[in-house]
Protein backbone atom coordinates (compact mmCIF):
# COMPACT_ATOMS: atom_id res chain seq x y z
CA UNK A 1 0.00 0.00 0.00
CA UNK A 2 2.86 2.60 0.51
CA UNK A 3 4.21 1.88 -2.45
CA UNK A 4 1.18 3.43 -4.24
CA UNK A 5 1.55 6.16 -1.72
CA UNK A 6 -0.97 5.22 0.57
CA UNK A 7 -0.09 6.43 4.23
CA UNK A 8 -1.58 4.90 7.55
CA UNK A 9 -3.47 8.19 8.07
CA UNK A 10 -5.24 7.86 4.85
CA UNK A 11 -6.03 3.99 5.43
CA UNK A 12 -8.14 2.09 7.18
CA UNK A 13 -9.28 -1.26 7.23
CA UNK A 14 -12.81 -2.53 8.97
CA UNK A 15 -13.83 -5.45 9.71
CA UNK A 16 -17.49 -5.88 9.91
CA UNK A 17 -17.89 -9.50 10.75
CA UNK A 18 -19.95 -9.85 13.74
CA UNK A 19 -23.33 -12.46 14.59
CA UNK A 20 -25.69 -11.24 16.95
CA UNK A 21 -25.89 -14.98 18.51
CA UNK A 22 -22.47 -16.81 17.63
CA UNK A 23 -22.33 -20.11 18.33
CA UNK A 24 -18.52 -21.42 19.31
CA UNK A 25 -17.55 -21.97 15.42
CA UNK A 26 -18.82 -18.23 14.85
CA UNK A 27 -17.03 -16.54 17.62
CA UNK A 28 -13.95 -18.14 16.59
CA UNK A 29 -14.29 -17.25 13.13
CA UNK A 30 -14.73 -13.71 14.43
CA UNK A 31 -11.91 -13.60 16.81
CA UNK A 32 -9.41 -15.40 13.97
CA UNK A 33 -10.57 -12.81 11.27
CA UNK A 34 -9.63 -9.71 14.05
CA UNK A 35 -6.44 -11.65 14.89
CA UNK A 36 -5.12 -11.96 11.44
CA UNK A 37 -6.09 -8.53 10.15
CA UNK A 38 -4.95 -6.94 13.36
CA UNK A 39 -1.48 -8.62 13.14
CA UNK A 40 -1.39 -8.14 9.05
CA UNK A 41 -1.93 -4.31 9.62
CA UNK A 42 0.61 -4.06 12.06
CA UNK A 43 3.36 -5.95 10.20
CA UNK A 44 2.95 -3.43 7.58
CA UNK A 45 3.46 -0.78 9.66
CA UNK A 46 -0.59 0.06 9.35
CA UNK A 47 -0.69 -0.01 13.86
CA UNK A 48 -3.71 2.79 13.87
CA UNK A 49 -5.65 1.48 10.25
CA UNK A 50 -7.34 -1.25 12.15
CA UNK A 51 -10.70 -1.06 13.08
CA UNK A 52 -13.92 -3.16 14.07
CA UNK A 53 -17.84 -2.57 13.77
CA UNK A 54 -19.36 -2.45 17.34
CA UNK A 55 -21.52 -4.60 16.41
CA UNK A 56 -24.86 -5.89 18.00
CA UNK A 57 -24.11 -5.76 21.29
CA UNK A 58 -24.00 -2.08 21.96
CA UNK A 59 -26.85 -0.39 20.48
CA UNK A 60 -25.87 2.94 21.12
CA UNK A 61 -22.80 2.35 18.97
CA UNK A 62 -24.75 0.22 16.50
CA UNK A 63 -23.41 2.79 13.45
CA UNK A 64 -19.88 3.24 14.23
CA UNK A 65 -16.51 1.39 14.20
CA UNK A 66 -13.30 2.02 16.41
CA UNK A 67 -9.98 -0.23 16.86
CA UNK A 68 -10.90 -3.41 18.85
CA UNK A 69 -8.47 -2.75 21.74
CA UNK A 70 -11.18 0.85 22.40
CA UNK A 71 -13.97 -1.55 22.08
CA UNK A 72 -13.35 -3.22 24.60
CA UNK A 73 -12.59 -1.10 26.93
CA UNK A 74 -16.06 1.13 26.01
CA UNK A 75 -18.05 -2.16 26.80
CA UNK A 76 -16.39 -2.57 30.04
CA UNK A 77 -17.38 0.89 31.04
CA UNK A 78 -20.55 0.43 29.35
CA UNK A 79 -21.08 -2.89 32.09
CA UNK A 80 -19.77 -1.58 35.29
CA UNK A 81 -22.03 0.99 34.68
CA UNK A 82 -19.31 4.07 33.97
CA UNK A 83 -21.65 5.63 31.02
CA UNK A 84 -25.01 4.82 32.43
CA UNK A 85 -24.83 7.93 34.65
CA UNK A 86 -24.35 9.99 31.17
CA UNK A 87 -26.80 8.23 28.99
CA UNK A 88 -29.35 8.24 31.93
CA UNK A 89 -30.03 3.96 30.90
CA UNK A 90 -30.95 4.49 27.59
CA UNK A 91 -28.39 3.08 26.31
CA UNK A 92 -29.76 1.72 22.75
CA UNK A 93 -30.83 5.21 21.86
CA UNK A 94 -28.34 5.84 18.67
CA UNK A 95 -28.60 9.54 19.10
CA UNK A 96 -28.25 9.79 23.01
CA UNK A 97 -24.75 10.26 22.50
CA UNK A 98 -24.67 12.78 19.55
CA UNK A 99 -27.03 14.59 21.99
CA UNK A 100 -25.09 14.87 25.12
CA UNK A 101 -22.44 17.29 25.81
CA UNK A 102 -18.70 16.75 27.13
CA UNK A 103 -19.47 18.64 30.36
CA UNK A 104 -22.02 15.92 31.19
CA UNK A 105 -18.90 13.43 31.32
CA UNK A 106 -17.89 13.39 34.97
CA UNK A 107 -14.28 11.67 34.17
CA UNK A 108 -12.42 13.30 30.88
CA UNK A 109 -10.44 10.04 29.97
CA UNK A 110 -13.92 8.03 29.14
CA UNK A 111 -14.68 11.01 27.06
CA UNK A 112 -11.75 10.61 24.97
CA UNK A 113 -12.02 7.20 24.42
CA UNK A 114 -14.91 8.56 21.79
CA UNK A 115 -11.74 10.42 20.09
CA UNK A 116 -11.65 6.82 18.22
CA UNK A 117 -14.99 5.75 18.02
CA UNK A 118 -16.16 7.29 13.95
CA UNK A 119 -20.12 6.79 12.91
CA UNK A 120 -20.41 5.11 9.56
CA UNK A 121 -22.85 6.36 8.44
CA UNK A 122 -23.56 10.79 8.02
CA UNK A 123 -26.36 10.98 10.50
CA UNK A 124 -26.68 14.55 9.82
CA UNK A 125 -28.59 13.63 7.09
CA UNK A 126 -30.88 11.48 9.00
CA UNK A 127 -32.17 13.64 12.01
CA UNK A 128 -33.85 16.83 11.85
CA UNK A 129 -32.64 18.80 13.50
CA UNK A 130 -29.09 17.41 13.23
CA UNK A 131 -27.22 16.81 16.00
CA UNK A 132 -25.64 20.40 17.58
CA UNK A 133 -22.23 19.60 17.08
CA UNK A 134 -23.30 19.03 13.19
CA UNK A 135 -22.44 22.66 11.58
CA UNK A 136 -22.98 22.90 8.07
CA UNK A 137 -19.41 23.02 7.41
CA UNK A 138 -19.54 18.93 8.53
CA UNK A 139 -23.04 17.86 6.74
CA UNK A 140 -21.25 16.50 3.78
CA UNK A 141 -18.38 15.23 5.43
CA UNK A 142 -18.62 12.30 8.38
CA UNK A 143 -15.21 11.30 8.90
CA UNK A 144 -15.00 12.73 12.59
CA UNK A 145 -14.88 11.05 15.88
CA UNK A 146 -17.79 10.67 18.09
CA UNK A 147 -16.02 13.02 20.37
CA UNK A 148 -15.59 16.11 17.96
CA UNK A 149 -19.51 15.67 17.12
CA UNK A 150 -20.50 15.70 20.51
CA UNK A 151 -21.48 19.28 21.54
CA UNK A 152 -19.45 21.59 24.37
Amino acid sequence: MRENGIDEKNFMLCNYIKFKHPNPPEDRIRQKASETFDRVMKENKYENSYYEWFGYSLMMLYNCIAPPQYIDIIRTAISAGALRSVFKDDMKNQMKILGTTKTEFKNPKLMDLFKHVIPIKNIAHEYDPPPTAYGEDRKNNFCYSVYDLIGE
